[in-house]
């Protein structure tokens, strides 16, 4: 299996799946074949977001350059996340079922990756991908090294910068785009039914 940058199963890659019996094998290949589309727009999602902290991050330290490292930090630490939910998602597509009400839309898929993890799809994402483990020290010692008082002027401040608000508006446009995407897959994964 290769990954994009973003730890996104590269498209046209065929997911792994787990054991099934035959009487769940047509439920199988019509949850399989939505499988990519919802891959799809996931990976679009992380790409939006990570191109909108981009924004976010020059826009901070534009206005705030003596605060360049402490932004730079959280920015980066909002970057690792991202790839952390990336990774998160592709395990579960990959090696569980991931139920439908799991990705009713975006925000539920969020929730899910974060509020939804276990310990037990922790431990197997650590076994089998490496880069899971450099990045959860990676995003310790970001957060080990927070300083949430250089934050928050330039973060209140950034409120206002005209690319930043732009940004931030185009980004959740892209999301309710994304997530009307979500709702026509399942429209058509249910009619397939």
């Amino acid at each position: 299996m290769r990954l994009d940058k973003w730890g996104c199963q590269q498209r046209g890659e065929a997911p792994v799946s787990s054991s099934i019996s035959r009487r769940d094998s047509r439920q199988h290949e019509r949850v399989r074949d939505m499988m990519t589309p919802i891959r799809d727009v996931f990976c679009q999602y992380i790409e939006s977001k990570r191109l909108f902290l981009s924004i976010a991050e020059r826009c901070s330290i534009k206005g705030w350059p003596d605060r360049r490292a402490a932004l730079q930090n959280s920015f980066r630490l909002q970057q690792l996340f991202n790839e952390r939910e990336a990774l998160r998602f592709d395990h579960l597509m990959n090696y569980h079922r991931f139920m439908v009400g799991d990705w009713k839309s975006l925000q539920t898929i969020c929730a899910r990756l974060e509020q939804g993890w276990s310990a037990r799809e922790e431990e197997a994402l650590r076994h089998v991908n490496s880069r899971y483990d450099d990045l959860e020290r990676e995003i310790l010692a970001c957060q080990a090294s927070q300083d949430p008082e250089a934050l928050d002027e330039p973060l209140r401040a950034v409120q206002r910068d005209s690319e930043y608000v732009s940004a931030r508006d185009a980004v959740s446009r892209r999301t309710l785009e994304l997530d009307k995407h979500l709702a026509r897959i399942r429209h058509t994964g249910r009619d397939s039914g």
